[in-house]
């Protein structure tokens, strides 16, 4: 169902803005309870400048400059994830690919915003 690379797109009613896209960068085949998310900010000169997105990277929900967001990385059980796909709380939007994908967990290597449980969860898979 959940698969790495997927974008999500989560629902927060009492946000400013009430949609964040969120993509999976652990694999769920292997941990199903902790599925690793991170998510697309707007970027500005004070954000994580480890990993860019841009409109140019052809993903429909990225309107403008952009990055991830390492410190705002959170785990979601794939039991969790359905239900709220369920609710209409979270949907799949499309999957960054290979290449953003590997660019995006490169960046978690990288960053020093990635909390360590979320570094470990990713080494322990051996995805950096």
């Amino acid at each position: 169902m959940i698969s790495a690379g997927d974008v999500l797109r989560i629902g927060d009613s009492g946000a400013k803005s009430p949609w964040h896209y969120f993509v999976v960068i652990s694999d769920p085949n292997l941990n199903s309870q902790k599925i690793l998310l991170v998510c697309f900010t707007t970027w500005e000169d004070w954000k994580d400048d480890t990993c860019h997105i841009s409109p140019a990277d052809g993903f429909s929900f990225i309107r403008h400059q952009s990055c991830v967001d390492y410190a705002a990385a959170r785990t979601e059980s794939a039991q969790t994830l359905k239900r709220m796909m369920e609710a209409g709380a979270a949907k799949i939007v499309q999957n960054v690919g290979p290449d953003l994908l590997a660019r995006i967990r490169k960046g978690a290597r990288e960053t020093n915003r990635l909390a360590s449980k979320y570094w470990i969860l990713l080494n322990d898979q051996e995805l950096i």
